[in-house]
């Protein structure tokens, strides 16, 4: 930290020299060593989404700084105000960041430069270039990462605002800190999205975050998407989804759901760690089954549980190819 405020004193001293990863030998171990890094880097964007909205509302930060910043807040979800439509969580979804790299292979460079990726590497380059080379900072992560087979999890309730120090500079260094951590949780997310080499189909599924606000607060959406596998006599258009997700709301507690979609029928799971909580979503099961025939759904079983749900038997779904570039 001294060499780094020496270096921003006098422009002429150079920055620390930050050591090099060794370069793996294929893309294998490129992935391996990028789940090793980010592990213990990672942590929820709404850390950083929070982290940046008092900022901005306590200092002038540089204009870049302040540019890149809005583009990381303008990817949260307002679930404010009404129903949100599923055109809007589409659009979230794909620009949640783990299919950068693949929008970029398909040609689809616009999209790619607006998803949540490339606005946290956006807003990386631009805190480096104002705050100079910066030694790692250890990061210890508030949320579990996201791996391949674990149910999402929401296990503490996030989203207050945190206390920022009083020098412009630290204040800078914490959103540096809180975008590698993001950035790192993204990338965690792609390597549990890639298809399982052992995997005899690529059936599609994803891991991501969403970025939301709940009643002015901002939570951290967990949520996975996933295919069923094909069975023998079985139609491709007959095969079902499945997406499960989880938050944690302060007067709620944490609160997941399962929906299962198949031939025009949805069913759903909805459990809540409360016993309070479940009771209120039990009192609205009704109500959700007409929501669900008005969106041409035929409403399944619709079950309300206290407690999450075990982790499913034997392996995770296969997951679908997602070009992962561990360098960005």
């Amino acid at each position: 930290m001294a060499g780094a405020a020496a270096a921003q004193a006098n422009p002429t001293l150079p920055g620390p020299v930050l050591p090099q990863s060794p370069v793996p030998a294929n893309p294998q171990a490129a992935l391996a060593q990028m789940v090793q890094q980010a592990l213990p880097r990672q942590d929820s964007v709404v850390g950083l989404t929070t982290a940046l909205g008092a900022a901005i509302g306590k200092f002038a930060l540089p204009e870049p700084v302040a540019k890149a910043a809005q583009q990381v807040l303008a990817a949260r979800v307002s679930l404010d105000g009404g129903q949100v439509s599923g055109d809007s969580l589409k659009t979230a979804v794909l620009k949640s960041g783990i299919f950068q790299e693949a929008l970029l292979a398909s040609g689809k460079g616009t999209l790619a430069a607006g998803d949540t990726k490339s606005a946290l590497l956006g807003l990386r380059q631009s805190l480096g270039a104002w705050l100079g080379q910066q030694a790692p900072v250890a990061q210890v992560a508030g949320v579990a990462p996201p791996l391949r087979g674990l149910l999402p999890r929401a296990r503490s309730a996030d989203g207050g605002a945190p206390a920022l120090p009083d020098d412009m500079l630290e204040v800078g260094r914490m959103l540096l800190e809180r975008s590698e951590a993001a950035l790192s949780r993204v990338r965690l997310h792609q390597s549990a999205s890639l298809p399982e080499q052992s995997a005899a189909r690529q059936d599609a599924q994803w891991s991501l975050d969403l970025p939301v606000v709940v009643a002015g607060q901002q939570h951290l959406l967990q949520m996975q998407i996933h295919k069923d596998p094909e069975g023998e006599n079985e139609r491709p258009e007959d095969r079902g989804w499945q997406i499960r997700f989880a938050i944690n709301l302060s007067d709620a507690g944490e609160i997941g759901a399962q929906i299962s979609l198949r031939a025009g029928s949805a069913g759903v799971l909805l459990w809540a760690e409360r016993p309070e909580t479940s009771a209120a979503l039990s009192a609205d099961v009704e109500a959700l089954k007409v929501d669900l025939a008005a969106l041409g759904l035929k409403p399944g079983a619709v079950v309300i549980r206290t407690g999450a749900p075990a982790p499913p038997a034997g392996s995770a779904p296969s997951a679908s190819g997602q070009h992962l570039d561990a360098t960005r």
